[in-house]
């Protein structure tokens, strides 16, 4: 924690080194409404390091939004294999993935309509009940 008076410390920070009008900075926010915020988006980009369970992927699948991201986030490939990265540091193919996503309207409707079937085995059910076959 910065000893700082001001709550907003961090966030006008962030305001300042990134201020670009087609940029957008925003608090953090409820699930309902990063849902509601985020599934007009045309695509999203979501160049992770981290290998992790890679919640934004799942999120894009499920709103039918176009991600670009790496193959850190797991899943990433099952669900967006024709807009996965290799590696985080990819920002030229990034970019020209977003190009393409935005020219090319049966592309874009190919990676954004991801199959109901690919998405069952991340439902809460189906996890539940692979947890539960593995430990019992």
């Amino acid at each position: 924690m910065h000893r700082s008076l001001n709550a907003n410390k961090y966030f006008e920070f962030v305001q300042s080194v990134y201020a670009d009008d087609a940029l957008t900075i925003r608090r953090e926010v409820g699930i309902a409404q990063y849902l509601t915020d985020n599934a007009s988006a045309l695509l999203w980009i979501n160049l992770d390091d981290r290998f992790t369970w890679g919640r934004y992927v799942l999120d894009a699948a499920a709103l039918h939004v176009p991600i670009i991201t790496t193959r850190c986030t797991g899943h990433a490939e099952d669900l967006f294999p024709h807009t996965t990265l290799e590696h985080e540091f990819q920002i030229k193919e990034a970019i020209e993935l977003g190009k393409r996503l935005l020219s090319d309207e049966a592309f874009y409707k190919m990676v954004a309509e991801v199959p109901e079937e690919k998405l069952e085995q991340f439902r809460s059910d189906t996890l539940k009940e692979k947890l539960l076959s593995q430990i019992c």
